[in-house]
């Protein structure tokens, strides 16, 4: 073939077709993501509680919270009773260290105890004894005595009393013989102490000590 010539083919002169299109053909769209399907939560079925049950939770509740009271207020009791018994031992045993202290003639005088006397009670709901005789001589000083056990039983105690007993003995008691006798022929005098008080429920309540003087 020579140069510039058309190409040919069984004599028919073949021209080189050329397409021009006005509009350019569209190209493809991207891909667009595909959004993941909804989200479907299953609900979860909750046990509630029925009225029977909450009734019968807040009946527990309240008789534990009762017991737990009633347990404070006991233990609390206690401690005011053994506070009360602590100090009517303490009163009761310094009282008697007083009287270890005085002579025989003084702690029967002090109830105005006469030498023919045997035995004399006295408590501090009672006045002051009226002193005669000799023992009026040492009547401010025995006021002074019995007022202080009085103020003291008192002011430490609920309805605080002291009673005292004393007795004179010339021997001990034995089969037919009580063994007591007056104050002017004792040997011994026998003193009772007693101190009463009443409990945060009104049960009454007492120390009782006692000393041998010689």
């Amino acid at each position: 073939m020579q140069k510039g010539t058309r190409p040919t083919w069984r004599g028919v002169v073949l021209h080189a077709a050329r397409i021009r299109l006005s509009t350019p053909l569209p190209r493809p769209a991207a891909a667009r993501p595909v959004p993941p399907p909804p989200l479907r939560l299953t609900p979860v079925p909750q046990a509630g509680f029925s009225l029977v049950e909450v009734l019968v939770a807040v009946g527990i509740a309240a008789a534990v919270l009762i017991s737990i009271g009633g347990l404070f207020i006991l233990g609390s009791q206690n401690v005011v009773a053994g506070g009360n018994l602590s100090t009517a031992t303490t009163l009761a045993q310094s009282i008697l260290e007083q009287m270890r202290g005085m002579s025989s003639e003084e702690i029967y005088g002090v109830l105005n105890g006469q030498p023919d006397d045997s035995s004399l009670t006295w408590d501090t709901d009672q006045p002051n004894p009226t002193y005669t005789e000799k023992n009026l001589d040492y009547a401010t000083e025995f006021n002074a005595v019995l007022n202080a056990w009085r103020d003291d039983a008192r002011e430490s105690l609920p309805k605080g009393q002291v009673v005292l007993t004393v007795e004179g003995f010339h021997n001990r008691p034995v089969s037919g013989d009580d063994g007591t006798t007056a104050y002017s022929a004792a040997r011994f005098l026998r003193i009772q102490l007693t101190i009463h008080y009443r409990e945060i429920r009104g049960h009454g309540r007492q120390v009782t000590m006692n000393l041998l003087k010689f």
